[in-house]
């Protein structure tokens, strides 16, 4: 990035799924009133016509809360929320949304937002997950960690639902470990130290670069080996490709950080990204192609070569809005 920036971790993207309607509040009660950093939360969350997270989380903190705007410029002292349906970036200053394909079955998606935050803002970041089912945001915690971030994970004992943050703890090992009302002030802590500043890893800025166009073969290649298997969403025989699963040893043996005390092996799994047209990005199935916990985008209709201007998908039918793995930038939050 350009420009003068704070000299600590400035940049803060919390994570949550289910449960966490319930945990976001309790954990912005504990934020300093005069926290220096931009704060950036994605809660799953289904569209509805008169979205209420905003003015839940706005009577927990002092701190302005409100729906992250198209081309927003990131401010000090702010907590943005990913719009329902949209997900949420980063270009450099400014704030991006986009509704492009679901990931992890999700829109907005936390993976999305922190593989952005590695990529744009590297060790000024601060990742934090929170209570939710799957895996969501657990690729992007590690991209954030090899990019100089900090992590925090919420302690499963603590959480309603504990398969995200066992998720977590399963593929690295946090900064920070916690019970929700004692993560604000390590976020406190943790943002006023000076950031370890380093390019984010180019397999991660390989992934975010294909997060908003359709990658050539050539392109994911550069990801992993590509597999002899169809993609089990689209149909597609070219890929999938294995993505394996990356650590940084700098991010792992950096003994000036106050890790966590954890006795669990640290363990990434590979991912399967589908390089045609759906741009899927899933985990590599332990039982089956269709395993609950693969991390998924949708599909984009593939166009029939024996009908000109007509397009059919390779597999079942899915609204418009959730198969183009190309879509245009969103020009506003408003939903």
């Amino acid at each position: 990035m350009s420009g003068n920036r704070p000299a600590g971790r400035d940049i803060i993207v919390i994570g949550s799924s289910a449960g966490g309607i319930q945990a976001l509040p309790r954990l912005l009660r504990s934020l300093p009133a005069d926290l220096p950093a931009s704060v950036f939360i994605c809660q799953h969350i289904a569209r509805t016509p008169n979205p209420q997270l905003v003015s839940i989380l706005s009577r927990a903190t002092p701190i302005a809360v409100g729906w992250a705007e198209q081309g927003e410029r990131v401010r000090p002292n702010r907590i943005y929320v990913a719009p329902p349906d949209l997900h949420l970036t980063f270009t450099d200053h400014h704030v991006r949304l986009a509704q492009g394909p679901r990931e992890n079955y999700a829109r907005p998606s936390i993976d999305r937002l922190f593989r952005s935050a590695a990529v744009f803002h590297g060790g000024r970041s601060i990742a934090v997950l929170l209570t939710g089912m799957m895996d969501d945001g657990v690729a992007g915690a590690v991209a954030i960690q090899e990019a100089g971030g900090r992590v925090i994970v919420q302690d499963p004992s603590d959480a309603a639902f504990p398969e995200l943050p066992e998720s977590a703890l399963a593929a690295l090992t946090p900064d920070a470990l916690l019970a929700i009302d004692r993560i604000g002030s390590a976020i406190a802590e943790m943002s006023a130290e000076s950031p370890v500043i380093r390019p984010a890893p180019a397999h991660v800025v390989l992934e975010h670069d294909l997060d908003t166009k359709v990658g050539t073969p050539n392109e994911l290649d550069g990801l992993g080996a590509r597999i002899a298997t169809n993609c089990p969403e689209c149909g597609a025989r070219c890929g999938p490709w294995e993505v394996p699963a990356h650590r940084d040893s700098a991010a792992t043996s950096d003994t000036s950080s106050p890790r966590a005390s954890c006795s669990r092996t640290t363990r990434s799994k590979s991912r399967r990204r589908c390089g045609t047209l759906c741009g899927r990005s899933t985990n590599a199935p332990r039982h089956s192609t269709h395993s609950p916990t693969m991390r998924t985008v949708a599909v984009r209709p593939v166009p029939s070569s024996s009908r000109r201007g007509h397009a059919k998908l390779a597999t079942r039918p899915r609204p418009l809005e959730s198969s183009c793995s190309t879509w245009p930038d969103a020009t506003s939050s408003r939903l």
